[in-house]
């Protein structure tokens, strides 16, 4: 599949025959290429993913890979370096576990790691930062426990993922998640405060080898 780039404005590009594509997450890896990750819907949600690379004016697409052979949900990706991205994901057939798998870009190919339970709570809302080439947190609605806001560091060497002991940064009903990286030891969450009235809400995280502490929302 490509498509020229050359207009101004350019015709969207089918990178997928499969339908019911469902929440798209996208990371940059160069100026040239990106990794598109997704829950593909007309393939019994399996959660896959595909390279977009711009070629002498064309906009190419690689060859879908499936990293999860299972209904995948809630997909957030993260790069780690300029051929490395790290997947997080709620495994739908394993109790909804949060679950975070590598996945390594040679040219228009995409091969998987081993995909690693981060939590075995009902991780819903997942969403991740880069702290380091090696180091990601995550945040997520911990459906397990009452909705509670909770963090978890995963450690990455190689394609080997080694996650954290999660931690909660709000006692009480949170959705909508947002987070950024401040520094290489510091996150800032944002969420909606359901108990109290909706609120829109901020947390600092601060991170110490695979612990995290939260300051006050």
């Amino acid at each position: 599949l490509d498509h020229p780039i050359e207009a101004s404005v350019t015709p969207p590009l089918k990178f997928t025959t499969v339908t019911g594509i469902q929440p798209v997450s996208t990371v940059k890896l160069s100026s040239t290429k990106a990794v598109v990750s997704y829950t593909a819907g007309g393939n019994t949600g399996k959660g896959t993913a595909v390279v977009l690379d711009i070629v002498d004016n064309f906009l190419v697409a690689g060859t879908p890979v499936v990293f999860h052979n299972d209904a995948t949900y809630d997909i957030t990706s993260t790069a780690l370096t300029s051929t490395t991205i790290l997947v997080s994901y709620r495994d739908y057939n394993s109790s909804n576990h949060g679950t975070a798998v590598v996945l390594t870009v040679s040219e228009a190919s995409i091969s998987t790691g081993t995909p690693v339970v981060f939590t075995t709570a009902n991780a819903s809302e997942t969403v991740a930062a880069k702290l380091t080439s090696t180091k990601v947190i995550v945040a997520y609605k911990d459906v397990s426990n009452s909705n509670f806001g909770t963090a978890c560091i995963l450690n990455v060497s190689n394609t080997t993922v080694s996650a954290g002991t999660p931690a909660i940064f709000d006692s009480g009903f949170v959705r909508n998640f947002s987070i950024s990286a401040l520094s290489e030891t510091k996150a800032i969450v944002v969420y909606r405060d359901q108990p109290n009235s909706n609120h829109e809400t901020a947390c600092v995280l601060t991170v110490t080898s695979s612990s995290i502490s939260a300051g006050t929302p």
